[in-house]
């Protein structure tokens, strides 16, 4: 990143300064011409999004179009020249011609993020925002000490709705048509210790 730093400022960085970021270590996201250095998810985080994935998985298989996906980059923004990369925690694309071998270029359809107290503000704030600029067609934030989720579901107006499931629920992913999650089973994880000194 420091050698980075010396060439480009803060809203200069393109593609692939991310993809440079990467390559030396960590997680990144590039927003704006920003690049962000991002937490590492912790076993919580994992099987959230494991569990999802797994019902996404076993409804998709078959499937021609769509496929599911996990720690792989999407730029949103790309097919218009806007600089703006991350990797959701779980995401579905239905549109073959936005498949390339190292990233998704334009919207998903479906996005997960799984929030965490370093960056819940920050994923609220821009990344929902730039969600729904880019009119993925159903989003939604977990957040996992509460146990709730919050779905937005873009309507036929171009306007979001949004509904907040908690356990106890069934949460539908309205644009696949059949699938409908119980929220205790995203929510079921295993048995983890505290953090030991380091």
């Amino acid at each position: 990143m420091s050698a980075l730093r010396k060439e480009k400022r803060q809203g200069q960085y393109i593609y692939a300064d991310y993809v440079a970021a990467k390559e030396r270590g960590g997680r990144w996201e590039l927003v704006d011409g920003t690049l962000r250095a991002m937490a590492s998810p912790n076993m919580w985080h994992q099987e959230i999004a494991g569990n999802i994935h797994a019902g996404l998985w076993n409804h998709l298989r078959g499937n021609p179009k769509c496929i599911v996906l996990m720690n792989f980059d999407a730029r949103l923004f790309a097919d218009q020249g806007n600089e703006k990369a991350w990797q959701p925690d779980v995401f579905v694309v239905c549109d073959p011609s936005k498949k390339y071998l190292n990233y998704i270029k334009g919207a998903p359809d479906f996005v997960v993020e799984i929030l965490s107290p370093s960056n819940t503000r920050h994923d609220l704030r821009v990344k929902l925002a730039k969600y729904k600029e880019a009119r993925v067609r159903e989003i939604w934030f977990i957040e996992p000490r509460m146990e709730t989720i919050t779905a937005y579901l873009l309507a036929d107006d171009g306007g979001y709705s949004g509904r907040t499931y908690h356990i106890g629920d069934k949460i539908p992913i309205n644009i696949l048509q059949g699938l409908v999650f119980d929220v205790a089973d995203i929510f079921e994880t295993t048995s983890v210790q505290d953090e030991e000194d380091i």
